[in-house]
């Protein structure tokens, strides 16, 4: 068996906490699954690197040895991604308005942690532009079904707000429910909508609805 990255992570984790249970929880794995990893890193190397008793886990001297090589092993690895996302660009596509302020706090954050940039292109078919790789990654509303391999992320559930005149009987109401609207036309935009007769409960759902592709106020 070749000895891959993720055998050096485990055992560099146990090594620096002492304890198969918070290593595992450091690495968002469970305890078995890093004891099997740690035994097929010893195994390939044929060496026992750990000493483990039923209260601690302590290094053998052979993987005192090995773990500072290790540490540099993954200390160069990372280092050398660093250097790489630098010169990556993220391409984000969205169709009208992103989420305010959670696309521009996501960003920053993303861009401060990884190093990479990230540009912003509005499209009309996000779905669409994933298809043809005209961007790496897409912020849509509602359900969809995207293309293979492309995969897909729930983020949240938005606000949604009713606007109305001040005249109309529900500019009064405090909150509004599908319900009291279910009778009124629906126009779904096919296009890039993010309201659709799929936002109503099954035997709710509007009667009369209107189809249009995008259209500038």
């Amino acid at each position: 068996m070749e000895v891959e990255l993720r055998h050096l992570r485990a055992f560099a984790a146990v090594a620096r906490c002492r304890s198969f249970s918070r290593a595992a929880q450091e690495l968002l794995v469970t305890q078995p699954a890093l004891s099997r990893t740690v035994a097929q890193l010893e195994g390939a190397l044929s060496v026992r690197l750990l000493d483990r008793t039923s209260r601690h886990v302590e290094l053998t001297d052979a993987g005192a040895e090995f773990l500072q090589h290790v540490e540099q092993v993954l200390a160069t690895y990372d280092q050398a991604l660093a250097v790489a996302r630098r010169k990556v660009t993220l391409r984000l596509g969205f169709s009208w308005l992103l989420p305010d302020p959670w696309a521009q706090q996501t960003v920053n954050s993303f861009e401060e942690t990884t190093g990479a940039s990230v540009t912003l292109t509005r499209i009309d078919d996000p779905v669409q532009a994933l298809r043809q790789r005209a961007v790496d990654i897409a912020v849509i509303r509602g359900d969809v079904a995207p293309p293979k391999p492309v995969r897909t992320l729930r983020l949240y559930d938005e606000t949604r707000i009713a606007v109305c005149a001040r005249e109309c009987a529900l500019a009064d109401l405090g909150h509004l429910d599908w319900s009291e609207v279910q009778y009124w036309p629906l126009v779904v935009n096919t296009v890039s909508g993010t309201t659709g007769p799929w936002s109503w409960p099954a035997e709710q759902r509007p009667k009369k609805i209107v189809e249009t592709a995008n259209y500038d106020e």
